[in-house]
């Protein structure tokens, strides 16, 4: 079963919105604008209860029966043919393996393109004893639920992530009166919006105060456009290598690991490798880790939702980094799969599981050689 994973930042603020997420009941939907914080609060939130988590990520789902198949596989369900095209089944089977697992939490992330295909399903869900929690920039879900709505954080709240995450590039950073309220001023001109401010801290390592609120006015558009020209802002400050690095891994599909990213990127020579290029990304706030139940002992890599739709529109040629994408993953599906008969068992299986969501997506992209060994694998005719 596909498990929550476990942030490697510190978590700040939103007591309020965690409290009334405790209050919500059984099914809750959490809205707000990208970049306010949607998942990470809900993270929080499962972590603090304390109870088994299955998390679907449906950002990339294209329909219902596109939604249901990844929450099956977040729940490690198979089916045979003809089976996975019947959405009453999938609905039926899914509310059958989460009342065996009950209590347990189904986390419908990044729902915004389905939830409202998702009522009834929810409902079938809801009724076997399932808590539900969706994040959506919007709450049109046809199904009774209580909606969160998610602000931008308060400005104390917004400074102390600021001041956070500054010391991550900083160690020493003690803001004097004076320096508090330029941080306050930069809070201001980025919304208070988190990813906001994750993205403009790294920036203090080599920049003043003084010369990033000048830049970040330079760059303002208009109000709430605060996470755009952050994100422009962010982009701009990139190296060559690391823009591109960035965009090539768009066709990573719900995270990846360093020897996926060192298989499929492709930077031209004289290049940093893909190590230093991942860990720079995530030291800007670009790129975030975590850990993962089913691999502990191994460090995954995702974007931020925002940050991914602005990297992809980067990305001018995308057919050959899809195309080392499949390559690696034909590969590395058929040596899990063959482990399973190894001493490697657990960590082969593992994998087969994490990383399902780039097997899939290696097989929508696959020619018909590639496509009939992934299938072999994923036991797809």
């Amino acid at each position: 079963m596909a498990g929550v994973g476990a942030e490697h930042t510190s978590f700040v603020g939103r007591e309020a919105e965690l409290a009334a997420l405790d209050d919500a009941g059984e099914v809750v939907v959490v809205t707000g604008p990208a970049g306010v914080g949607k998942s990470r609060l809900v993270g929080r939130w499962v972590e603090s209860m304390g109870r088994a988590t299955a998390r679907a990520d449906l950002g990339a789902a294209r329909d219902l029966e596109d939604a249901l198949r990844r929450v099956a596989r977040a729940l490690s369900l198979r089916f045979g043919p003809g089976d996975g095209d019947r959405v009453e089944r999938v609905v039926e089977r899914v509310g059958e393996v989460l009342a065996s697992r009950a209590p347990i939490v189904l986390w419908l992330d990044d729902a915004d393109a389905v939830v409202q295909s998702l009522g009834d399903a929810v409902t079938a869900w809801r009724e076997r004893g399932v808590t539900i929690a969706l994040t959506s920039r919007r709450a049109k879900l046809e199904a009774p639920h209580r909606a969160v709505s998610l602000a931008p954080l308060g400005r104390p709240e917004a400074l102390a992530l600021l001041i956070d995450r500054a010391r991550r590039v900083r160690p020493d950073f003690q803001p004097s009166e004076a320096q508090r309220r330029s941080l306050e001023a930069l809070v201001e001109r980025v919304d208070a919006i988190p990813l906001a401010v994750e993205l403009i801290a790294p920036r203090l390592r080599l920049l003043s105060l003084a010369r990033l609120l000048a830049r970040l006015e330079a760059g303002r558009t208009g109000p709430g456009d605060a996470l755009r020209d952050a994100l422009d802002r962010s982009f701009e400050l990139l190296s060559p290598w690391e823009r591109d690095a960035l965009a090539q891994c768009t066709v990573f599909r719900d995270g990846f690991d360093v020897e996926a990213a060192e298989a499929v990127l492709d930077l031209g020579e004289g290049a940093p490798d893909a190590l230093t290029l991942l860990e720079s990304l995530v030291d800007q706030s670009l790129l975030r880790t975590e850990s993962v139940p089913e691999l502990p002992d191994e460090v995954r890599v995702r974007f931020f939702g925002a940050v991914r739709e602005r990297a992809a529109e980067t990305l001018s040629d995308p057919a050959p980094v899809e195309g080392r994408h499949v390559a690696y993953f034909v590969e590395a599906a058929e040596r899990w799969d063959a482990g399973i008969e190894s001493p490697d068992e657990v960590a082969c299986t593992a994998h087969l599981v994490v990383d399902l969501p780039n097997l899939e997506a290696a097989l929508e992209r696959a020619d018909d050689e590639a496509a009939a060994r992934l299938g072999l694998v994923l036991h797809v005719a």
